[in-house]
């Protein structure tokens, strides 16, 4: 019989933080409900975060992490949805999906200068770490070539 030994348990984090500026049509969104929905291996249902833009239309999410015990053959696997809350309707705005415990490990880099503007089309960006969609662009965006 085979045993496999679960680690103890570690800290992950399942989404790294994340700010910028809300807008809609080029206007900023102030006091706009952002939710983030969080995913993860063993809690596949999910949880929902309440956040809000500024009165300028700025957010400002802070990292989530949470404490898993993941045996040694299991890949550790999170997502992160954000939705703006805008004339009772959810627009998503951001997907992420990162298969790392570390901070900002779903970004090259984290994202400086981002801008989301809900009256864009989503925008599947690729890079080496791991799978993003946004209705947002940022200064140091990575560039498909």
């Amino acid at each position: 019989m085979l045993f496999i030994k679960t680690p103890p348990p570690t800290s992950y984090v399942i989404s790294s933080p994340l700010s910028g500026l809300l807008q809609k049509d080029g206007k900023p969104l102030p006091n706009t409900k952002i939710i983030r929905r969080l995913r993860w291996n063993s809690n596949e249902d999910g949880i929902e975060q309440e956040f809000y833009s500024d009165e300028n239309g700025y957010f400002d999410l802070p990292a989530h992490e949470e404490t898993l015990e993941i045996p040694a053959l299991v890949q550790f696997v999170a997502k992160t949805d954000l939705y703006a809350i805008v004339d009772g309707e959810r627009d998503q705005f951001w997907f992420s999906s990162k298969m790392d415990k570390d901070m900002d490990s779903e970004f090259e880099r984290r994202p400086v200068g981002m801008v989301c503007e809900l009256a864009n089309e989503m925008t599947r960006i690729e890079n080496s770490v791991g799978l993003c969609g946004a209705k947002c662009s940022w200064n140091n965006m990575p560039i498909e070539e």
